[in-house]
């Protein structure tokens, strides 16, 4: 069964997402309970990257947007040799990078993807 390797960034401010949002540290259990809705939205929007989910990390990062709680899912493709440290302490940005990279923005209060993105090509 695919599953989600990610961590939760902490201390990322809410404007690195949108002006009005702000940062709020998502808790295990909220991950745990959007995880399968993520898993099956990846799933039916992009099966070539969920067939390939493993190679994947994420990173989690908490908002509340319009007094929503959101979670921001910054994926990026990596090889175990090229993973650097700081993946886990610092968001990860790139342009372009194509189907490397994806992002998903799940709102817990609704219980439902409000967002989905790949990253365009050069």
């Amino acid at each position: 069964m695919a599953r989600i390797n990610g961590v939760t960034l902490s201390g990322v401010s809410g404007t690195w997402h949108s002006p009005e949002a702000e940062a709020r540290a998502p808790t295990a259990e909220e991950l745990e309970s959007a995880e399968p809705a993520v898993l099956e939205h990846i799933r039916q929007s992009a099966p070539e990257i969920f067939a390939r989910l493993a190679e994947y990390r994420c990173q989690y990062m908490g908002f509340l947007v319009g007094g929503h709680r959101r979670v921001y899912y910054n994926f990026f493709r990596c090889d175990e040799a090229d993973v650097e440290d700081d993946w886990r302490t610092e968001p990860v940005s790139v342009l372009d990078g194509g189907d490397d990279y994806f992002h998903l923005e799940y709102d817990l209060d609704a219980r439902e993807c409000v967002r989905f993105y790949v990253n365009g090509e050069a």
